[in-house]
């Protein structure tokens, strides 16, 4: 919920803050932020890193391991999100030199298209990677809820 929340103040602040002030920009910067869901996608892959270390109790897990797939996956994202913005400043500004050439919206899209696919390959790539490693998860707490089980039933502690 706080990844979501922070998601949407971050990416009211690139509309109005960081875009050129012309609608189009505006609209796909808020189309290209919005439709990828990075932020919880980042929190849930940081959460199976610190379950591992806290619950788990994985000495090998760091905080920097931990974080890791996230800050990769942010930090790509953010910076082809990035090039997405200076190609259409540059373009803008191409387009502007020549009088009025005959392109028109669809043109820029299929400008655009390439690193729209790279963004979504890349969230798809993420989001595969947090549900095998989630399942993962899940199977090894499994394993120790009923390894824990099985030594209160050995001690007799268990009450029925």
């Amino acid at each position: 919920a706080v990844a979501t929340g922070f998601a949407c103040c971050e990416n009211i602040m690139y509309i109005f803050v960081y875009t050129p002030s012309n609608l189009s920009q505006e609209i796909s910067t808020l189309v290209a932020r919005s439709i990828f869901p990075v932020h919880p996608l980042c929190a849930a892959l940081q959460s199976i890193g610190i379950c591992r270390r806290d619950l788990e109790k994985d000495s090998s897990m760091k905080l920097g391991k931990a974080i890791l797939p996230a800050l990769l996956l942010h930090g790509t994202f953010d910076f082809i999100l990035m090039a997405i913005g200076a190609f259409s400043s540059i373009n803008q500004s191409n387009q502007e030199k020549k009088d009025q050439e005959d392109t028109t919206d669809l043109d820029d899209l299929f400008e655009e298209l390439p690193i729209l696919g790279i963004s979504m390959s890349l969230v798809i790539i993420f989001a595969t990677y947090y549900i095998i490693a989630s399942r993962k998860q899940k199977v090894r707490l499994d394993q120790m809820y009923i390894s824990e089980l099985a030594s209160q039933v050995e001690q007799g502690s268990l009450l029925t």
